[in-house]
């Protein structure tokens, strides 16, 4: 085996044929196998269970998610949740902010320019946004009443979710959310974010105050991203303050989204 077969194996890559051996395990010895030392034979199980869309292997996926360290184990256990889908949720939800450690901890220093609605840092949230529109009534519940370090990846998922499956339903717990948490910048961040995927005039209201008024830059120039992506209205006068900011980021994302891209 070549050295960089080697590597990839370590780091869980599994060909059919290996995983071919194991296809005649049941249930519960594939979610043992979970277990194994072996990053290949955990792959492997994940990926059987995923075609089985075992619901009864949820938690023990989870699990060895949390833990896991191969890379190409760590993407079998992902997609094998999100195809189980809502049944995977209650315990999925019970993973945002808890695996990996490349999530959100501060406000960003430069803005973001595309028109695409962001990828989640967490690997929880990533994998809740694949199971679409019903694991909003679970992101709710984070977003309401849970802890911050969840609550931050809820809103990613959401808002995430709501812009690609077009479901506004949300809508009135983002804005209470963004009141409740009125002095917790990272969190209004987020939710400035997840506007984009909203246009009433309650949420273009917050992002123009907030173009107007607040004192972080960060803020501004999501703001100024989500009203122009979300159609909201954008007067003249908006745009040549936007365009005057003191900010440089906050000038430059002006005129990327409603400016004079040439200049």
């Amino acid at each position: 085996m070549k050295s960089t077969d080697k590597n990839r194996a370590a780091r869980g890559e599994a060909q059919s044929e290996f995983i071919g051996q194991y296809s005649s395990l049941p249930d519960d010895k594939l979610a043992a196998l979970l277990a194994s030392f072996n990053p290949q034979e955990r792959t492997a199980a994940a990926k059987i269970l995923g075609e089985r869309r075992c619901i009864s292997a949820v938690i023990p996926l989870c699990e060895t998610l949390k833990k896991e360290k191969a890379l190409y184990t760590k993407i079998a256990i992902t997609e094998t949740l999100a195809s189980i889908g809502e049944p995977a949720m209650p315990e999925l939800v019970k993973l945002l902010g808890e695996v990996g450690n490349n999530q959100h901890k501060a406000l960003p220093d430069l803005g973001f320019y595309k028109i695409s609605y962001p990828l989640p840092h967490d690997i929880a949230a990533r994998t809740i946004m694949r199971i679409g529109a019903p694991a909003l009534k679970y992101l709710k519940f984070v977003i309401e009443s849970g802890e911050r370090r969840a609550l931050l990846e809820a809103i990613d998922a959401a808002g995430h979710i709501s812009f690609y499956f077009n479901d506004k339903s949300l809508e009135e717990v983002l804005i209470k959310t963004y009141h409740k948490f009125s002095d917790d910048n990272l969190i209004k961040w987020k939710l400035i974010r997840a506007f984009e995927s909203f246009q009433s005039e309650r949420v273009n209201k917050i992002l123009t105050e907030t173009i107007l008024n607040n004192a972080s830059p960060q803020l501004r120039w999501e703001a100024i991203r989500s009203l122009a992506l979300n159609k909201g209205t954008m007067s003249e006068k908006l745009k040549q303050r936007i365009l005057s900011d003191p900010d440089p980021e906050v000038r430059k994302t002006g005129k990327r989204f409603c400016g004079d891209k040439n200049n």
